[in-house]
């Protein structure tokens, strides 16, 4: 069998190009981008003038490589070329030996290695809490568009799945998009210009067949008990629902697991035969907010499991210009217990003086990179522990919730607006709690629910020397150590103050003006209400005012009315009623005495329009 590769750079083949080559490696793999490194022997017809070394414009940094291969058996029979990679290249390297040999050597990614250059923190989605609008579709756009890629998205696994908000924090789009994806049980992977967002169990190119002894060289497949699971669970919290979400997933069938006699029954059957006991795992999520998500988390994390359950390493002697990762591969010859289906998540094309070769691994939807083996599965690089500080940039809730955006000025990008943030204040309930919400550009204190910067919650506001704690209306708020005064305070003024000074001990309730007030003072057990305007009291039902010593009510004119009735008594005492001119008017008036009745003046004058009558035992008439 002949090997034979085509080598493109900027689009243009040199067939002598590959008469020169010493060596050419193609790593492609499910779960990283594809790379690539091209050896290449200088034969100089003058010392120190390389062909290949010195060509800056051919052998340069971005420029496009596409590289394919073929196996010919007879000269009269020759296939089409399959492109492994294309790509660009990303280092020159040339190598000076000193046995006097000069070697240029080339290595390269495909484009996929544009997503993994720099961390970004942003936003996706306008925030409205009331209609989402974002999908995935829509972030998959928006990032190849940035990296010069064309979006290939296949949403028949994401149908109905919105989002009001989706942070990128502090990742790369490669760490942001396939942490999205291994949740949603989806791969990326960019093929030439396209980047592909698509289920995990889709495959690439036509199904491989292969067979121990004849291409199949080496293949070591393997049955293993650790990783396979019964059930996933993945379970939430809807805060506009207030309840719990949930779902479960015990049964997957996907390409990235094994269809072999020997996995007839799935890893989750065969632990519970072997083993007699069943195995479970849980998502929890603060992502998880819709029933919808929750099975597409569980399905997402079983299927992960039960992947692993075979697994699988070989190697194709003379090459196999179709396997690639995401290829399936017909293995036959190898017994009836584990002649079947794989599915190859990395397979290198390794051609070397001459002899061609391809290695493959099967560890479904388990990546097995130093990176990846170093960090482990769940690794935490976007979450963000504890609390930190914010800036509320807007308080108005669409839907009247009391939650707040906020800014964190740390962030890269110190502009970015928060998905809408709950506040955590004392006795919060159904028509209850404190209702203190922060004003705009507050400093607030802002935890992630598990982490999730895209979850944020306001659990307290701080004091700056710019925004200083309010100042009581007299006294000292601290003093040796003790705290004298508590004090609330609005934003225009308006001041609620406990004093605990010891022997002025009192309640302030004032307005901004500080004219207005009222003060309860436990010393001397007694209230004042002052007042600068008006008072007004308006009482529904009944009155009583009581007092065991003195009442006195002094006010430049009294008026006091009565609908029905008045009665002012003054008990055994005497009633003392002095002005410097009184009138009692009636339509009748009776003046009465239980012992005696005086009416004494210097004058005084008793008349009646039409009669006037003295009646008594015995009258005196002076």
């Amino acid at each position: 069998m002949n090997p034979e590769f085509s080598v493109k750079i900027d689009g243009v083949p040199n067939p002598a190009f590959f008469g020169d080559t010493v060596e050419i490696v193609v790593d492609t793999s499910v779960f990283m981008p594809g790379m690539f490194t091209i050896v290449i022997q200088e034969k100089p017809d003058i010392p120190g003038v390389f062909k290949y070394i010195d060509n800056a414009l051919m052998y340069r940094l971005g420029a496009s490589v596409e590289i394919s291969s073929r196996v010919t058996d007879l000269p009269s029979m020759l296939p089409e070329f399959n492109t492994l990679i294309k790509g660009e290249i990303t280092s020159v390297e040339p190598v000076f030996s000193d046995s006097g040999n000069v070697q240029l050597r080339i290595r390269g990614y495909d484009l996929g290695h544009r997503l993994m250059i720099g961390k970004k923190t942003r936003a996706f989605g306008d925030g409205n809490p009331i209609a989402p609008t974002l999908n995935d579709m829509q972030i998959v756009a928006k990032i190849a568009a940035e990296n010069g890629l064309v979006p290939k998205v296949d949403m028949s696994g994401l149908a109905g799945l919105m989002y009001h908000y989706i942070l990128q924090y502090n990742q790369s789009d490669w760490e942001f998009l396939w942490a999205r994806a291994q949740m949603l049980g989806y791969q990326v992977y960019v093929d030439g210009r396209f980047l592909h967002f698509e289920p995990a169990g889709k495959e690439r190119g036509t199904p491989v067949s292969l067979s121990w002894q004849n291409d199949l060289s080496k293949f070591e497949p393997r049955i293993v008990a650790s990783g396979a699971i019964s059930k996933v669970s993945a379970s939430g919290w809807d805060s506009k629902l207030k309840k719990g979400v949930s779902s479960s997933s015990s049964a997957h069938m996907s390409s990235t697991v094994a269809a072999i006699p020997g996995a007839a029954l799935p890893g989750s059957k065969q632990l519970m035969t072997a083993f007699m006991k069943q195995f479970e795992d849980n998502v929890v999520d603060p992502s998880t907010t819709t029933p919808m998500m929750a099975t597409a988390q569980a399905k997402a994390r079983f299927a992960e499991h039960e992947s692993s359950f075979v697994r699988a390493s070989g190697e194709v002697d003379g090459g196999a210009p179709n396997l690639v990762a995401g290829t399936t591969m017909m293995v036959t010859n190898v017994g009836v217990r584990f002649s079947g289906k794989y599915f190859a998540t990395e397979a290198r094309h390794i051609y070397r003086n001459g002899h061609y070769k391809v290695q493959f691994q099967v560890s479904g939807r388990n990546p097995y990179t130093i990176r990846h083996l170093l960090l482990g599965k769940d690794h935490e690089l976007n979450k963000l522990y504890g609390v930190m500080p914010a800036i509320v940039t807007s308080n108005t809730d669409p839907e009247m919730l009391g939650r707040v955006r906020v800014k964190f000025p740390w962030m890269p990008d110190d502009t970015l607006d928060s998905a809408w943030a709950r506040l955590a204040l004392p006795g919060a309930g159904a028509d209850r709690g404190l209702f203190f919400v922060p004003e705009v550009n507050d400093e607030v204190l802002v935890a992630f629910e598990q982490g999730d910067p895209s979850l944020p919650y306001v659990v307290g506001a701080l004091w700056n020397k710019r925004d200083k704690p309010p100042k009581a209306p007299a006294g000292v708020a601290i003093a040796a150590g003790k705290v004298n005064q508590r004090i609330i305070s609005s934003r225009t003024g308006h001041v609620i103050v406990l004093d605990d000074t010891q022997g002025q001990e009192k309640i302030i309730i004032q307005d901004k003006t500080g004219k207005n007030s009222i003060m309860i003072d436990s010393v001397k057990n007694s209230m004042d209400i002052t007042v600068q305007g008006d008072l007004t009291i308006d009482v529904g039902g009944k009155m009583t005012v009581k007092s065991k010593m003195e009442y006195s009510l002094n006010a430049q004119k009294v008026d006091m009315q009565a609908q029905t009735g008045a009665s002012l008594k003054a008990g055994q005492s005497q009633l003392d009623l002095q002005a410097a001119g009184a009138a009692l008017k009636g339509t009748k008036v009776d003046v009465q005495g239980q012992a005696q009745t005086n009416i004494q003046g210097a004058q005084t004058s008793v008349k009646g329009s039409a009669m006037v009558e003295i009646q008594g035992a015995l009258v005196k008439i002076n």
